[in-house]
């Protein structure tokens, strides 16, 4: 597993958003954050519903793949993903199809639903499973294969998770053919992810610190210096803190922290998670 992959971080109520018209057919893509396979699905709903005449709603949606938090082996396990179910859809354009299978909703089309696919990738620090990959995708009444698998290799080649990519097809009376649909049902789909804002969901190692009050500006600054973050802090008679590392950084953190306080400052590492880092453009 990669140090870092990546996700989209527009929100559902705010999606990316790209076009492609070909031959009087208008497809509209749509590209946002989802948490689960379930709020993927709920997400699809929602861009039917708003779409009430459009034949076609296609989706692929990728979730999991990385540990959401992950304590250390002594204290406790990863994370699982939410599971769900496919979604069938649409009315039929007319494109030529082989596959008749009825969806959930009792509605006709072509890979109305793909199964779902999964792997378990070891956490090397901590022992445990981190969360599995799951996908979805729907051709929804188009030729099988033309639209939803499309959209999903958009989003495999890209390295993206967590997010979900609708495309609805408004027909405009011509026949696309297979070729012409996974051009127009892939080139929407890239076109939404152009205008989306993109992060990488980076690894961090979190640990637990105990101070005095006399050191803690310089600690902060050691933290910064690193790309690390303050997630909490209390303040009694000393300071007690949780922060997180980039895991790339972690062994030099450990470093700077023993010998800028002389080891007074234990550096106890409390677990692993991957937090979203936006990319700038």
């Amino acid at each position: 597993m990669p140090q870092s992959v990546m996700t989209i971080l527009d929100p559902p109520e705010r999606p990316a958003q790209g076009r492609v018209v070909d031959r009087k057919s208008e497809f509209l893509g749509e590209a946002c954050h989802v948490g689960s396979v379930r709020e993927a699905l709920a997400v699809i709903e929602g861009v039917r519903g708003r779409n009430p005449k459009a034949r076609h709603v296609a989706y692929a949606a990728i979730v999991g793949g990385h540990d959401v938090f992950v304590q250390d082996a002594t204290t406790g396990s990863g994370a699982d993903a939410t599971t769900g179910s496919g979604l069938g859809h649409g009315t039929g354009t007319g494109e030529p199809h082989t596959d008749s299978r009825y969806g959930a909703g009792g509605r006709q089309g072509t890979d109305s639903r793909h199964g779902t696919s999964t792997e378990s990738h070891p956490d090397t620090d901590t022992g445990t499973d981190m969360r599995r990959i799951e996908e979805r995708m729907s051709d929804d009444g188009e030729p099988s294969g033309t639209a939803g698998k499309p959209i999903l290799e958009v989003l495999r080649t890209r390295g993206l998770t967590d997010c979900v990519v609708s495309v609805t097809r408004y027909f405009g009376g011509i026949l696309l053919g297979s070729g012409g649909l996974i051009r127009a049902y892939a080139g929407s789909c890239t076109a939404a992810l152009d205008t989306a804002r993109l992060a990488r969901l980076v690894k961090f190692q979190r640990y637990y610190i105990d101070m005095a009050y006399s050191p803690l500006a310089h600690f902060q600054d050691i933290l910064a210096s690193l790309g690390g973050e303050q997630l909490d802090v209390t303040y009694t008679d000393r300071v007690s803190l949780r922060v997180a590392v980039p895991a790339a950084h972690r062994e030099d953190f450990e470093r700077r922290v023993r010998e800028a306080f002389s080891a007074t400052i234990e550096t106890r590492r409390i677990g692993t998670e991957r937090r979203a880092v936006a990319i700038r453009r």
